[in-house]
Order: C-alpha cells, then structure tokens, then sequence
C-alpha cells in the first residue's frame, strides 16, 4: 500500500490541508491563516495548524509518512510568505526550515515546493504527459510558475533550464516574462489601456475577446504571442516532447495561445492544456518524496 502523507498549502486568507495517498484525498480541511507577525507568528502558527492536521490524521488512523508545504507565488498578496521560508530566512538565528523540522518534523520528512511544482509532477506523472520523456509546464495563476520534468523527475539544476527551473526571471521584450504574464504583470500592462484598466485577470480579457471586444482581442493575441517567445526556446533547448499549460483560467486558454500552438506543432513538439489546477493539485505532494536523483544527474 501507498504511504500516506500531509500536505499544507499556504495563502496569505487560508491553509489547506490535506492527507493524501497516492491520487486520493484522505483528508482535506481548511484553517483560517492568521499567521500573526514575523517569522515567529509564521511559526507559531505553522506548528499549530500541522499539529492539529495530525492528531485528525491519528485519530482516523492515519500515519503519515512526510509532510509538504506548498508555498504561495511570491507574486500573489502571500508572497511574503515565500519570503519568509526561502532557504535562509529564519529566526534566532535559525533557518526557519530548520525550526519547523525541529519543532513538529518528529522525525518525518518536510519538504517545500509550489502549485507550479506540484502541476509538473502531476501532469508528467499522472496526467496530459504520462507518454512524454521529457516535458515543459507552465502553470499561470497570480504567477507563472515553470516545471522542467525528464526521466521522472522535476529537473532544476542542468544547463538545459533556468537557473532554478524559475522561468519568470528570463528576459522578455524589454523586461522579464513576469511582468508580462503573472497576474501583477497583466494588472499593469492593462493599466497603461483605457478600454482595460482595472481588469485583473486573463479570464476576463479572454471572455470579454470573446464578445468582440477589440482590445481585449488585441491583448489576448499580444499576451499569446509573448507566451511562444518565451517557451518555444526553453522547449527546444530543454529537448521536450511536449508542453503542458495549466491554471484556474484553463478553459480560457484556447484563446490566447493559437500562436504558441502553431509554434509548436512546427517543430513537432506536442501542446496540451490541464483542467486540473489549485486545491486539486495537493496529491502530486506524494510525488515530492519519490524523488531519489539529483537533478544534475539528468
């Protein structure tokens, strides 16, 4: 049988927290955040929730095996979050890591990864890319969160990809990708368009496309064009089979990425887009703990 294990996603409103085992929710509950001040207040409330979340684990008989917490894009209003449990942020002089494996790890493993992390092993693992050797997803929610993923791994260390796997850093137009494609990036460029200023988010300007909005269909077409000078590069570079898209506004997506498609398929590189994304994510957080090789090894 499938160990179990503990995975808590983070915002700056809420934490959820769930047991999974393999697919499967075992457990699911939400908490309200109210992480209090500073790192410590972080702490202090981290401990509680995860503590809680495994005497409900215990009492129906669950043992889970690790724990994962799943950190906010830093680019979302919990981005602090991410901040403070970067490697290197900590408190009395303790890497804050290191103070929750102390104070609940209880000798089980922690792991720290993101949605964008969690959407690349799902997807290459169980989902659109099962049949890929080597694949690139991009996972665009508040950010845009890249994942590089060959020989059943995520891979963040090679020369093939970014440093670190973050893709939101590479040069693009006359800027970096995110402040074309994360959600602070799209606020801003609709921002400096009258007919647009004030929409938040991509769903809406692809839905108002839709009705013929011409600027909105100017946009759309922009913010897909922007999008396949970003990722046919990194594609070919990193030698993938295909290239996984994925985000809360997925069914919008056909929309914006006709020029990314057609990029694509002229160099025999496949194109899917995931319906799966947030909360339904958390079970790839097993995935994590599988992991056995270095990435550098790829």
């Amino acid at each position: 049988m499938e160990q179990a294990y503990l995975v808590l996603l983070l915002s700056s409103a809420a934490v959820t927290a769930a047991a999974v085992q393999g697919e499967a929710f075992l457990l699911r509950q939400e908490y309200p955040a109210e992480f209090g001040q500073g790192a410590e207040g972080l702490l202090a409330r981290l401990t509680a929730i995860l503590s809680d979340s495994l005497r409900q684990c215990r009492f129906l008989g669950i043992e889970p095996a690790g724990s994962s917490f799943i950190l906010p894009s830093p680019f979302e209003s919990g981005g602090e979050l991410s901040r403070l449990l970067t490697p290197g942020s900590g408190v009395y002089g303790v890497s804050i890591r290191e103070e929750l494996q102390w104070r609940i790890g209880g000798g089980r493993e922690l792991r720290f990864s993101s949605l964008g992390e969690l959407f690349c092993l799902r997807e290459c693992v169980w989902g659109e890319g099962q049949e890929l050797g080597r694949a690139v997803t991009l996972y665009l929610d508040a950010g845009m969160e890249a994942g590089f993923f060959a020989e059943g791994q995520l891979v963040k260390d090679s020369p093939l990809v970014p440093e670190n796997g973050w893709l939101y850093r590479q040069p693009l137009g006359n800027s970096i990708a995110e402040r074309y494609a994360s959600a602070s990036g799209i606020r801003r460029l609709t921002n400096t368009l009258p007919a647009l200023s004030g929409i938040p988010e991509l769903g809406e300007l692809a839905r108002l496309s839709r009705k013929g909005d011409l600027q909105a269909g100017i946009f759309c077409q922009e913010f897909g064009q922007r999008l396949a000078e970003l990722l046919v590069p990194w594609c070919l570079r990193f030698q993938a089979d295909g290239l996984i898209l994925g985000g809360h506004a997925w069914e919008d997506f056909p929309l914006i990425t006709g020029a990314l498609r057609q990029a694509l398929n002229a160099r025999e590189i496949s194109f899917q887009i995931s319906s799966v994304f947030g909360g339904d994510l958390l079970p790839a957080a097993s995935l994590l703990f599988q992991e056995t090789r270095e990435p550098h090894d790829l």
